[in-house]
């Protein structure tokens, strides 16, 4: 077994983080002073705000991922060393077993950073839930019935099978008797994900499930309104809100 994290990385994790920590900071306090001269002065925004718009549009998300690398690796260190064992200097030295075995199995047979993960999937399958039978009544209420329970079917209805999918796989990896953490030199065991990794993956899935939900509501709000300008030509703007007509196209 190896090392997933030495003190390098520990060191090159921090000085990232504070580094792009840094040019984050001033590039925003750069924006913030343009701007309030923008409002003072009625000006345009400066070349120099451009530039900083661009420096924090690429600092930022930097920043976010050096202080998460540096998160899991301070945990990894903290798992490390209920064993009795220490970060490494270099990744390629062996992760062998301590002489003396502290016996990490007084934890239980579940491990509660996945039955967390396991509860936040499932509570964003309840709140996307929620949400879909709203959107859908809203829908079904403007006698958009059809495209709505189709448009259900081909993006919400896969959407809440893969929260479903998560909630369960991060559930099964609450054994301890199967499943190991990577600092745990227990051979013999599959591999979890650590706490930060499991929520980088829910936070990046959820990213993308509210994009495809913004995109059937996108959809059906075209097909309303494309209906309600056939039905009533100019003046379909005064009818927003109301349910189409019946038999209209």
């Amino acid at each position: 077994m190896k090392y997933q994290y030495d003190k390098k990385d520990q060191k090159l994790f921090f000085l990232g983080a504070v580094l792009f920590s840094a040019v984050s900071g001033i590039a925003l306090l750069l924006l913030l002073i343009d701007g309030i001269g923008g409002l003072i002065y009625a000006k345009d925004m400066s070349n120099s705000s451009v530039w900083s718009f661009i420096a924090l549009q690429v600092a930022l998300p930097a920043t976010l991922l050096s202080w998460y690398a540096y998160l899991d690796c301070l945990l990894y260190e903290r798992r490390l060393n209920r064993w009795g064992l220490e970060l490494p200097e270099s990744k390629k030295e062996l992760l062998m077993p301590p002489a003396d075995d502290p016996d990490l199995l007084k934890e239980g047979p579940f491990d509660k950073n996945s039955s967390l993960l396991s509860a936040l999937c499932l509570v964003v399958l309840l709140g996307s839930l929620i949400y879909v039978f709203l959107d859908i009544g809203h829908f079904l209420s403007l006698n958009l019935g059809s495209d709505a329970l189709a448009m259900g079917m081909l993006f919400y209805g896969p959407l809440s099978i893969a929260w479903l999918i998560g909630a369960l796989v991060y559930r099964a990896r609450r054994s301890n008797n199967i499943y190991r953490y990577a600092a745990d030199p227990v051979p013999n065991k599959k591999i979890r994900q650590s706490l930060p990794q499991g929520l980088l993956t829910i936070l990046l899935f959820l990213v993308i499930s509210i994009f495809f939900l913004h995109i059937p509501h996108s959809m059906l709000d075209y097909a309303y309104k494309s209906r309600l300008e056939a039905v009533y030509d100019g003046g379909w703007r005064e009818h927003l809100g109301e349910p189409l007509p019946p038999g209209s196209p």
